[in-house]
């Protein structure tokens, strides 16, 4: 059986539904159906829910199923949740998912969607040496073992 579309292939506006029918007995009902938010979705929104599920919502590993970034992964969770028609906050986000998005931006850069902005950061001062990237990764351990917290490695990082 096909996939029932959520949106006119014309304009893209939302698709009501106007008769059901059993398919067993033939009993058909007539009126104006929503869809409901998840018919909203584009069919690769499908796809990445479906992945996502599978995965029972660890974003790990659908960063591995999908061969994406963390950032990717929440970028793509965060867009399926407005296509639903949710409010979604970028500055909500939380300690966990800053330090993954910004450990995947120390070990990847190039593979990083940009941070979306949160609020002015504060001037910086002038750089002082450069950290090895021993150094970098001693920074990050010490993040995740709760040695420091977020200010003090993001201020050991950018000198």
């Amino acid at each position: 059986m096909n996939q029932m579309p959520g949106r006119c292939p014309v304009c893209s506006s939302a698709l009501t539904v106007t008769r059901l029918q059993c398919g067993t007995c033939g009993t058909g009902i007539d009126g104006a159906f929503g869809l409901g938010r998840l018919q909203a979705l584009t069919n690769e929104q499908i796809q990445f829910v479906e992945t996502f599920i599978k995965c029972r919502g660890k974003i790990k590993d659908v960063e591995a199923e999908l061969g994406i970034s963390y950032p990717t992964v929440v970028s793509r969770l965060n867009e399926v949740v407005r296509a639903m028609g949710y409010e979604v906050s970028d500055a909500d986000m939380s300690d966990v998912d800053q330090f993954e998005y910004y450990q995947a931006q120390a070990i990847r850069p190039g593979n990083v969607p940009p941070l979306p902005p949160m609020a002015p950061a504060p001037p910086r001062p002038p750089a002082g040496p450069r950290l090895t990237p021993e150094q970098k990764q001693q920074i990050l351990d010490d993040l995740a073992a709760g040695k420091v917290g977020i200010d003090e490695a993001m201020r050991k990082l950018n000198g």
